[in-house]
This record gives structure tokens, sequence and C-alpha cells, in this order.
């Protein structure tokens, strides 16, 4: 039996991905900010083929370049120049054209990295990071957004 948080990230990845350029940017960004390893490499961690599948189809569509993206093992391989262009402070300058792009970041952020509990049993929402520099990056801005 899928637990609640298992079922709510499968909802995430079956959602229609043809929005708006600027939120689908935004999407990846959040996965890729939490998916990233500590030490900044070209691969992100998933242990779900689901997203990583979506990943890789996000990839294609926005940069439209072929084999820079790929899945094995576990791991996504992204090419460092993509990497490079995702960090907080230049996407905030840059991407979040709209108002839908701030929930579709964070959509992101919670399929890479989160979990959830039933909402009828208690609730919590967790979300893990591979560095503290992660995570006080995204507390710096859920703050500047109006999240405590």
């Amino acid at each position: 039996m899928a637990s609640f948080s298992n079922n709510t990230k499968s909802e995430i990845i079956g959602l229609d991905i043809k929005g708006k350029k600027c939120c689908l940017f935004s999407f990846l960004y959040g996965f890729l900010f939490c998916s990233q390893s500590e030490n900044n490499s070209s691969y992100i961690k998933t242990t779900n083929a689901e997203n990583g599948n979506l990943v890789l189809k996000l990839c294609d569509f926005l940069f439209k370049k072929k084999h820079i993206f790929y899945y094995k093992d576990g791991k996504i391989s992204i090419d460092t120049r993509v990497l490079r262009y995702f960090t907080i402070a230049e996407y905030q300058k840059n991407l979040f054209k709209c108002e839908d792009c701030i929930s579709y970041f964070l959509r992101g952020i919670f399929l890479a990295s989160g979990s959830i509990t039933d909402p009828e049993k208690s609730y919590l929402l967790e979300l893990s990071f591979a560095s503290q520099d992660k995570q006080m990056e995204l507390k710096s801005f859920l703050n500047e957004i109006g999240f405590d």
C-alpha cells in the first residue's frame, strides 16, 4: 500500500507539464535545488524512476539538447553548465516571471526531497537537503515570500 506522501508525489508527477516555460523552469529548479549532491557534482540523485523520467523530459523540452541528461542507477547526470544556471539569486531575478512560478518551484522541491503525513492523522511536512547551506538558502527565500 502506497503512503500518503508517495500518493501525493504521484499526483505531482501526473500533473500536466505543458505549462508556461517560466513555470516549468521553476519546477525543474526546485527539483534540482534539492537533488544535487553535497559536493555539487554533475549528478543528482533520485530513488524514483518516475522522477528521473519527468526531469529528463523537462530538460529535453526546456534546453532542446539531447544527451546532456541521462538516468542510470538512481542518478541523473546533468551537464554542469545547466546546474550553474540554477542558483536561487539568479533564478529569482530571471525566472520567477508569473504568479504560478513559486508554486511550481515548491512542487519540484517537494518531489525531490519532501515527505508529508496524511493530514487526517497529523500535520507534518519534511524536506531533506544535501547541505545546510541549501537548507538556509531555501529558508531565507521562504521568509522573503512570507513563510515563517
